[in-house]
């Protein structure tokens, strides 16, 4: 039995089979750090077994829902169902389909929740973004409020302030830099459209010390400071932890977000989630038409031209 490709975005995997008389399995794909498996039964009657890999790596799932959905190759839905598991321990589940393809077919199935209790007792949750966990441990025992020592620079949020050094802010922003350069007269600087908790764990990344908690709560409005203040490695954050959890019902929230804050990366994943996966075909008309009345002009002319 030979092995074919997944396709993987966000949580959603798709595999296309050729419609053949005869079993067929996938490659393993990951899916927040787990390696998963589908395989294709023809006999005695078409089946279709999810799996975690390898077979004997037995997960204790919190909970798990996801939905698992069968289209032909004009992307008509042929059979939809959801699984739901709380507190089992398993390593597979079937689904009988119950008819015959002639010709090739996608099989998707893509995860709603999952949480796992890990052997060490944590719980394993989306997120599961490895440059998130990286950041998160990153000078992990460094103190935060001891950086902040000899400050020279307030500022001036929408609801308090706080206290940064103009030299961490210059390095880490071209914008920052060329305000301290040549347009700060007095000590403070003002950013109205943040928060204090969602500016500092932005000053948090700028020195370094952010967890990834703080960056998936604040990840949007990070998102639009990054482009605001042209900081390029917070932005590929955002916009890669913004992609692991798009799904039909934020996809065209995100799209608008990717749209405002110049961020190609994200754009082109739902794009790709919406087209490319089809799962424009499992959103409502009445969401889509909702979509189309509020977009911009230039972007919904750019998705629908891709049709």
């Amino acid at each position: 039995m030979e092995d074919t490709a997944v396709d993987v975005i966000a949580r959603l995997a798709q595999w296309k089979t050729d419609g053949g008389n005869y079993s067929q399995r996938s490659e393993p794909f990951k899916i927040n750090g787990c390696d998963w498996r589908l395989t294709l039964f023809k006999r005695p009657t078409t089946s279709i077994r999810l799996s975690v890999e390898p077979p004997e790596n037995q997960l204790h799932f919190d909970r798990l829902v996801f939905v698992l959905r069968v289209t032909g190759a004009n992307r008509e839905l042929h059979f939809s169902t959801v699984g739901e598991i709380v507190d089992e321990t398993l390593s597979c589940w079937y689904f009988y389909i119950g008819m015959n393809f002639q010709s090739w077919f996608v099989i998707s199935v893509e995860f709603l929740d999952f949480k796992i209790s890990l052997p060490n007792g944590a719980a394993g949750i989306f997120p599961g973004d490895d440059k998130l966990q990286h950041l998160a441990t990153q000078s992990s025992s460094r103190s935060f409020s001891h950086m902040l020592v000899d400050s020279d620079i307030t500022i001036s949020t929408s609801d308090g302030e706080l206290r940064a050094h103009k030299e961490v802010l210059s390095t880490s922003s071209p914008v920052f830099r060329s305000m301290f350069t040549h347009d700060l007269i007095s000590s403070t600087i003002e950013i109205k459209d943040m928060t204090s908790e969602s500016c500092l764990t932005l000053l948090r990344f700028l020195y370094g010390s952010v967890t990834r908690e703080e960056l998936w709560k604040h990840r949007l409005v990070l998102l639009g400071a990054a482009n605001k203040y042209d900081i390029t490695n917070l932005k590929d954050v955002c916009e890669e932890s913004l992609l692991e959890d798009i799904n039909a019902d934020n996809v065209f929230d995100r799209l608008q977000e990717a749209w405002l804050y110049k961020a190609g990366k994200l754009k082109r994943g739902c794009f790709r989630y919406l087209l490319d996966f089809g799962m424009i075909n499992h959103i409502s008309r009445e969401e889509i038409q909702e979509f189309l009345r509020k977009a911009d002009r230039e972007l919904a002319v750019e998705m629908f031209s891709s049709l």
